[in-house]
């Protein structure tokens, strides 16, 4: 599952380079691979999150404390939204939610046309 829950300020709000989403599958009906395709061609600048440091780096590169259970959900799960369409003023930031409820609504029809 890829619930998390993250606390943010409203001063972090305003600063935005990348912007992080947590994907979850159930609620679109495809996997992060397929959403992240349908996305680009909507024409919005999204791309998987940054590998988890653990997951794929020697541990003599990186020293952890104990398990790290976000940094695997957020390996697996985050999407990043590029500045380029941040930038672009509201308009554009309703298009990504256009785009994102046309892809939920049609969830399945765009996973089988992208499999």
């Amino acid at each position: 599952t890829c619930a998390l829950p993250i606390l943010v300020s409203e001063a972090e709000l305003r600063a935005f380079y990348k912007l992080g989403l947590i994907f979850d599958s159930s609620t679109f009906g495809l996997d992060r691979k397929s959403f992240i395709a349908a996305m680009q061609a909507e024409g919005i600048a999204c791309d998987a999150g940054f590998d988890g440091i653990h997951r794929h780096r020697s541990p003599s590169r990186w020293k952890a404390a104990g398990p790290l259970p976000n940094a695997d959900i957020l390996h697996d799960c985050m999407l990043v939204v590029h500045h380029p369409v941040l930038l672009q003023g509201e308009e554009a930031i309703l298009k990504i939610i256009q785009a994102m409820d046309r892809i939920q609504k049609h969830g399945v029809e765009v996973w089988k046309a992208l499999n």
